[in-house]
């Protein structure tokens, strides 16, 4: 059997629906303020494991959305449209007949080659998945590809521990880091040795043109408590260039390094090439 990472392996962490989608409200009321000047909007979920959420947004809106699912792998919830029927059942989601033919359309694929067509969606979702994507700059690079211009993102991008619980010494990072920023920090963007934290990277968007919002989201539950990011952008140019070379030896070494000191730690590190150009 192949290698399922943590968070497949418990399933209700890949299914999620819109309670656990800290943007839902916000991503609702802009569905609803659209749906006055457009009959239909398309949408894509990347990384919608069991596909909660969009069976939730078909039973919301119906035919008035047209709704696409993207995941890495098939062991993140969905085969076949089958499954998502049985899904549906197992989260009291009741479908009508119409329904089961509409059902969200599934790909599978990597974010930072999205299998889709640029200008073709009018609103991109994302919950708990971008942490664990590898070049999250060009996750985001293709994100603002394919929506349509005026087209908006909602994506869940970072989170970080406020409690560790460590194995052996502390990590020279994590020391700079809380020493730096006052708190304990988990590292997501590092372009040199530098941490980017969200809302600097942000400057990358705004150097651009690109209107963004950084929204800090704090969580807890029995084991952990931390503090999560997500950001909210629109689509106003044809491309946004990050101009950042992903290191892909240095990111994978950094995160094995990070993890095998703190077990809390999940996700990867992305390292980039050069120096900070906002």
């Amino acid at each position: 059997m192949k290698y399922k990472p943590n968070y497949a392996r418990d399933d209700t962490k890949i299914g999620r629906g819109l309670k656990k989608f800290h943007l839902s409200k916000k991503l609702i009321v802009e569905i609803k303020t659209r749906l006055k000047k457009n009959k239909t909007l398309r949408i894509l979920e990347i990384g919608c494991g069991k596909g909660i959420v969009l069976l939730e947004l078909l039973k919301i809106f119906g035919n008035k959305l047209e709704l696409y699912g993207l995941n890495l792998n098939r062991y993140h919830g969905i085969k076949d449209k089958k499954d998502l029927i049985i899904n549906a059942k197992d989260k009291d989601i009741i479908l009508s007949d119409f329904d089961k033919r509409n059902l969200p359309k599934i790909s599978f694929g990597n974010a930072i080659k999205l299998p889709y067509n640029e200008n073709y969606f009018d609103i991109v979702i994302s919950n708990v998945t971008f942490v664990h994507i590898k070049n999250k700059a060009k996750a985001l690079e293709n994100v603002y590809r394919v929506l349509k211009l005026r087209g908006i993102a909602f994506l869940q991008l970072d989170s970080y521990m406020t409690e560790y619980t460590f194995k052996g010494k502390i990590p020279g990072l994590y020391t700079r880091l809380n020493k730096k920023y006052q708190k304990n920090y988990l590292p997501r963007f590092m372009i040199g040795k530098e941490c980017i934290p969200i809302k600097d990277f942000s400057k990358f968007f705004e150097t651009q043109g690109i209107k963004i919002k950084v929204i800090r989201a704090p969580f807890k539950d029995k084991l952990k408590e931390g503090v999560g990011y997500a950001v909210i952008f629109w689509k106003s140019s044809d491309m946004l260039k990050f101009n950042l070379i992903y290191d892909k030896e240095k990111s994978e070494r950094l995160t094995k390094f990070m993890r095998s000191k703190n077990p809390i730690v999940y996700g990867v590190i992305d390292v980039y090439k050069g120096k900070t150009n906002y």
